[in-house]
Formats: structure tokens, C-alpha cells, sequence
């Protein structure tokens, strides 16, 4: 890899391909280390935006697994140890005893917390080394992650096709930006709210007023939920009359409860995105087969099952430079 390991980083397994690219869209540098596990020289920009993300880990130090107990005695454990702490290691309970012990005896003032711990210490296997790593506990006890709150029931206008809180997080994350980002059918605002979360400024259109509404409603209960100071921009327009977009993020319309989609909307839908973007896109779309017009390339590709028979193509899609 060429430059020093510094971080782990573990990411959810429902949606392997899916969780790596949001991994590496946030700035993260390294390689799959083993299953869902990544050792990176670089730690994601903001671990905490991230919807697969499950734990991100500082490394002290490595070892192969016979020499653990000896580095362990010589570790200055005081000097990253904070009022309590644990110890895990999956798999191996009698190492992770021993390690315990080295640090209840090498530190000053120990308190053991075996749950939810000030200073957790996660060892990992990693092919022929043992990692022992401190646990980035902004991740663990994030509160803005709490997906149930934000799913299409709890909100104050609901709709039957909105997205769910985590897969509308990701799509924002493969946008891999900070500027202005806009969802020109916007729905009831899922995509739009989980931009605010992510500290962006954003711009929603749809050609439907009561959409529009229903986003206006969503969107302020976000706000005053999270205590969100960035601006967003509502106004009813149809996509086709949209002039250039640099960062667009969309879910395409489906479903009996969608007015007005014809049977070549996707089609026309992805020939006026050649002629408006201008970056990136990152477009979900019932599972189908399209062929992008030229001056669009597919960067990357992903299937999310949704539930029951119904999937969902993500596509990362970029203006082609001739």
C-alpha cells in the first residue's frame, strides 16, 4: 500500500460493495483487510456521515500474535487511557483476558466498563498480525445516526415510495462533495434532509406543489430536530426546464402513487442530465436496464434490495470529458 496503516475501519456487511464505495468516497485510503474489515493510511473526512460505517479504530500498534503479550508490557497505556475501559477481541476470550489484565496492572487509577466504556480497546486478526486499536467512540455514540426517527412513518408528511433514511445517506455520500447539491424531484425531501445532516447547502425541485409542501414540512422538522443551520431552496419546476447542475442526487419516480411518468420518463430522464450535468450524479432507479446517451459514463453500479421482489439500481454517474 506503500504508506503507513494508522486506521481499521469496519463496515456493515448487508451491503459490501455498497458500504467500500461510501468508505472511499469520504476520503478514506487503504485496502479490505479481511471480509468487512479495512486498513486505511487515511481515516474517512467525517466518519460520522457515514450510513455503513459500523466502527472506526485508531491502531497503537501491531504484532504477530505470539509477541501481543510482550508489546503489551511495554505499552504506555496511561497515555491514551480515559477514566474506564475495555477490552474485546473477537473469537479469543483468553487473549483478550490477558491483555486485560497487562492494562488493569499498567495503569494508575483503573476502572473497568465492560459496556459503552470511555476507552474501548478492540483487537483484530488481520492475516498474519494482531492489531490493537482504540475505538473512535464519535462513531459509536453519533446521535445523528438514528435512522428509525427519520424513516417515512415517524415524519410529519409521509409518502409511500420515500427513501429509507440510510440508503438516501449513502446516495449523498457517493456524491463525494461539499458543494450545493440538488435533487430536482425531491419528493418529500429524504434525499434533501439527509444533505442538511451532512453539512450541505441544497436546492429541491419537483413539478408537483403538494410535493413541494410536504418537503417544506419534512425538511423544517429536520432542522429543528438537529439544530441544522444550513440553507435549502424549494421551488415547484419540472427537471426538464433545469439548466446546469454540477452535484445532482435523485430517486427516480415508480409506483402507482406517481403522477404523470410516462414509459420513456427514464429514458428522456437520463438524455437532459447529458445536457445539464456538469460533476457528478448519483441517481436510484427501480432495477432495469438503460443505455446512457453519450457524454455520461457509469462510474460505479450498485443493487440495494428494498423488500420483498423490490431492488433498486444506485448509479454514480459522471459527465463525460472529451
Amino acid at each position: 500500500m506503500g504508506r503507513t496503516i494508522e486506521y481499521i475501519a469496519e463496515t456493515s456487511k448487508e451491503h459490501g460493495k455498497l458500504a467500500e464505495s461510501e468508505l472511499y468516497s469520504s476520503g478514506a485510503e487503504g485496502c479490505l483487510g479481511k471480509e468487512t474489515l479495512f486498513l486505511l493510511s487515511s481515516p474517512p473526512k467525517s466518519p460520522t456521515h457515514l450510513a455503513f460505517l459500523k466502527g472506526l479504530y485508531k491502531i497503537l500498534f501491531s504484532t504477530k500474535k505470539e509477541s501481543l503479550v510482550k508489546v503489551c508490557q511495554t505499552f504506555a497505556w496511561n497515555s491514551v487511557y480515559q477514566e474506564n475501559f475495555s477490552v474485546h477481541m473477537q473469537g479469543d476470550k483468553e487473549t483478550e483476558k490477558k491483555v486485560a489484565k497487562i492494562i488493569f496492572d499498567s495503569l494508575k487509577n483503573p476502572r473497568v466498563k465492560l459496556k459503552d466504556a470511555d476507552t474501548q480497546f478492540i483487537i483484530f486478526e488481520i492475516e498474519e498480525l494482531v492489531y490493537l486499536t482504540l475505538a473512535d467512540l464519535s462513531v459509536q455514540r453519533n446521535k445523528d445516526n438514528k435512522w428509525e426517527e427519520r424513516k417515512n412513518q415517524h415524519l410529519p408528511e409521509s409518502h409511500p415510495v420515500s427513501l429509507h433514511p440510510k440508503l438516501a445517506r449513502v446516495m449523498i455520500n457517493l456524491l463525494a462533495t461539499q458543494e450545493l447539491i440538488v435533487d430536482p424531484m425531491c419528493g418529500t425531501g429524504a434525499l434533501l434532509s439527509e444533505a442538511l445532516l451532512t453539512g450541505h447547502d441544497v436546492k429541491g425541485g419537483d413539478c408537483d406543489p403538494l410535493m413541494i409542501e410536504k418537503s417544506r414540512k419534512n425538511i423544517e422538522w429536520i432542522k429543528n430536530k438537529y439544530a441544522i443551520t444550513k440553507k435549502y431552496d424549494l421551488e415547484v419546476k419540472n427537471f426538464f426546464s433545469v439548466s446546469q447542475i454540477p452535484y445532482l442526487v435523485t430517486d427516480l419516480p415508480f409506483g402507482k402513487n406517481t403522477k404523470n411518468i410516462s414509459d420513456d420518463f427514464n429514458k428522456r430522464f437520463f438524455l437532459h442530465l447529458s445536457k445539464v450535468l456538469t460533476k457528478r450524479a448519483v441517481i436510484g432507479m427501480i432495477h432495469k436496464g438503460i443505455v446512457l446517451p453519450e457524454g455520461l459514463y457509469c462510474r460505479e453500479k450498485f443493487e440495494y434490495y428494498v423488500h420483498k421482489s423490490l431492488s433498486k439500481d444506485i448509479l454514480v454517474i459522471e459527465k463525460q470529458v472529451n
